[in-house]
């Protein structure tokens, strides 16, 4: 860009200072709007999350109850309403057996979290396979139970 006067196509300085300003004034307005843009899209996560949890419920669970032993479980929506999102709370003095659509899981001693949902789960930790999606059917019993029923 020339910089001079009276030379044809030159620019004077004051018109420098004019479109650096008018620039500066467009990058914050393009600056602005991704922000506020942002701030919406976390907002509406928020919102979503919380409008999610007061549609879950609990879940039922055939085989209850059993001596020594708690299980919990509830769903909810899962993230954008995709699906159901589920876990299952397991407190226990012995050995369990939970099955899930017919799939079969073990839950040694002690305190354990088994869920799903749209993106991962952690089923393969209790038996050889993942089990994904929301089961029709839950029903726990112990192993003496099961090898019982054999």
């Amino acid at each position: 860009m020339l910089l001079a006067v009276g030379i044809p196509g030159a620019v004077s300085r004051r018109t420098v200072r004019v479109r650096i300003r008018h620039d500066m004034k467009n990058t914050a307005k393009i600056i602005a709007g991704v922000a506020f843009a942002l701030a919406l899209f976390v907002f509406a996560v928020f919102v979503e999350s919380g409008l999610r949890g007061r549609y879950g419920s609990t879940m039922s669970i055939d085989g209850l109850p059993i001596k020594n032993v708690l299980v919990t479980g509830t769903w909810i929506p899962d993230f954008m309403w995709v699906g159901k999102a589920w876990e299952i709370e397991v407190k226990t003095e012995e050995d369990l057996e939970l099955t899930l659509d017919g799939q079969v899981y073990f839950i040694p001693k002690g305190s354990h979290r088994i869920y799903s949902n749209h993106d991962s789960t952690n089923t393969e930790q209790f038996g050889s396979r993942k089990f994904s999606g929301y089961p029709k059917k839950v029903e726990v019993r112990t192993k003496a139970q099961a090898n019982a029923e054999r």
